[in-house]
């Protein structure tokens, strides 16, 4: 009789077994990935680089990848196609495509005033002739002529100008040109005079305006159209159904950006040392005069709130970027506070 030996599991494999079906039930949920895309590499989204260069989205649970490759209304789009998981929005991107049947839900909001300036070019800007204390619509008229970079078309900064032209009485399809560059070309493009003046957010108008390139037109961050106030300016949006199917992502994902909020308002030395580092390439006095700024738009809770909505309706409609019949009569269905409470 021939015997046969047996040969059982050593015991390193037991123990890889036992922990591999111990483990299958939690540890998968360690190792969520996010995408998240964003339309641009700006000041603006300060809260998010914060969530991510301070680990605090890596500490909920949750590794963000950060994919910053969608300029304008492309971001909305690349959540819609599925190509990533959430986008950081302002509520007239995430309203338009929700008013056009194009179904997002807005889970976070992480600033609640537009960032957005139009400046220009001196002698420009000084055509109008507007005296001390004109309101932005009297100094917006300036702009009938001009030659105004926006990053993209219909983004947002190019609804800024059609609604600062609008209310200045001006045909924002007529009376001006929009001309699409990218952020970083914008003060190239003013030196050369390839346009009279830009349209946009931090920290590009403070560098033109430092250089002596351009003077103010109109600013937000100044107070100027106050009636846009509060607004959700910094939405995080998912698909409708996503965070049903990846509630603890979703879940995480707010998690951090809350973190990064209280950080910002709690460690301020801290995060101007992190935004610094992050845009080197920009002088350091204006990433400080920007941040101070960002600060007092960015709210201690990401909490969405309904005057956000109404007041991004209102200036879609006041661009004339979203006709009266295109107004969503309720907005109960494109929001939820469930994970940023």
């Amino acid at each position: 009789m021939t015997l046969r030996m047996v040969r059982f599991p050593t015991l390193g494999l037991l123990l890889v077994s036992l922990f591999a079906g111990v483990c299958g039930l939690g540890c998968a949920d360690r190792s969520r990935v996010a995408t998240i895309a964003l339309p641009a590499t700006t000041l603006s989204f300060a809260s998010v680089f914060v969530a991510e260069d301070r680990g605090f989205w890596k500490e909920a649970g949750v590794d963000v990848k950060l994919d910053e490759n969608w300029p304008g209304p492309q971001a909305t789009n690349a959540v819609l196609a599925g190509n990533v998981d959430f986008a950081c929005v302002t509520a007239a991107l995430f309203l338009k495509a929700n008013a056009r049947g194009q179904k997002l839900v807005a889970i976070a909001n992480m600033q609640d005033r537009l960032p957005y300036e139009i400046v220009a070019l001196p002698a420009f800007a000084q055509r109008s002739h507007p005296v001390a204390g004109a309101t932005a619509e009297e100094r917006a008229r300036a702009l009938r002529g001009a030659r105004i970079a926006v990053d993209a078309p219909n983004g947002v900064p190019h609804t800024y100008l059609r609604y600062a032209a609008n209310r200045a009485g001006l045909d924002a399809d007529r009376d001006l040109v929009a001309s699409p560059i990218a952020f970083a070309a914008m003060l190239a493009a003013l030196r050369s005079g390839q346009v009279d003046g830009i349209a946009a957010g931090p920290p590009w108008t403070a560098i033109a305006r430092k250089e002596g390139l351009a003077v103010t037109v109109v600013s937000g961050p100044a107070g100027d159209f106050a009636e846009l106030s509060p607004f959700n300016a910094l939405l995080i949006i998912a698909r409708p159904g996503f965070c049903d199917t990846h509630t603890d992502t979703c879940r995480e994902v707010v998690a951090g950006v809350k973190k990064a909020l209280l950080f910002m308002h709690e460690q301020q030395d801290e995060t101007l040392a992190l935004l610094r580092k992050r845009f080197e390439k920009i002088d350091p006095a204006l990433v400080e005069e920007t941040f101070r700024w960002l600060l007092e738009s960015t709210p201690l809770t990401p909490i969405v709130g309904e005057t956000g909505f109404v007041h991004a309706q209102d200036f879609l409609v006041g661009s004339k970027t979203l006709q009266d019949q295109e107004k969503l009569s309720s907005f109960a269905s494109v929001y939820t506070n469930e994970y940023a409470r």
